[in-house]
């Protein structure tokens, strides 16, 4: 598993309750970050962590005796994405929290493919299964949007745009070896881009 380890500062971006966000989302100013501390309770599609998205977009499709069809877009072909709900708890607040494609793939620790293939042999052998049941009980930093932040009856749902582990160092990293002369693997690249959103509030 590969999750930034940068550091969500308080001068910049600033830590919220769960309970304030749901009532007082309001008040909060636009254009500045917001964080929250909670413990991950479960993974809530563990056995199944990727959507079928539109390519052009990125968002869901339905499939029809004809092929896949977009509301948004007239023509498309579908695509696995990766999507994360997790329930998270703070003080028995409970929180809906998502997490799109590369903040997920930075989770899971491996390509859209790979999981596929691995959970699709036997999930419950899977390593990237494993991971995910392994990040219960452990909590984090997420930091987020007030555009991506929902309240449905009276449960806070928000898309984490970065996370940080709070806890202890993260055992597995990314390879930091040389990456001269060649490609970076998505999760590489997905990973730095977590990076530099850290960085922006940092």
């Amino acid at each position: 598993m590969a999750i930034n380890e940068g550091n969500i500062l308080e001068s910049q971006a600033i830590e919220k309750l769960i309970v304030s966000i749901t009532r007082l989302k309001k008040r909060f100013i636009k254009g500045k970050s917001y964080y929250f501390k909670a413990t991950i309770d479960r993974v809530e599609n563990r056995t199944q962590p990727l959507y079928d998205a539109c390519k052009n977009c990125s968002r869901s499709v339905i499939k029809t005796d004809r092929g896949v069809e977009c509301r948004s877009c007239p023509e498309t072909k579908a695509i696995p994405r990766y999507l994360l709900n997790l329930n998270v708890i703070q003080w028995r607040q409970s929180t809906k929290v998502t997490l799109f494609e590369d903040v997920a793939s930075i989770v899971i620790g491996c390509s859209r493919i790979k999981c596929i293939d691995s959970i699709g042999k036997d999930v419950n052998k899977s390593k990237h299964f494993q991971t995910m049941v392994n990040l219960n009980m452990k909590e984090f930093k997420f930091l987020i949007k007030l555009n991506k932040i929902e309240v449905r009856n009276g449960r806070l749902q928000v898309v984490a745009e970065a996370i940080e582990h709070i806890n202890d160092k993260l055992t597995t990293k990314l390879q930091e070896t040389s990456t001269k002369g060649r490609k970076l693997s998505i999760c590489q690249q997905n990973q730095r881009r977590n990076e530099r959103r850290i960085r922006h509030i940092s």
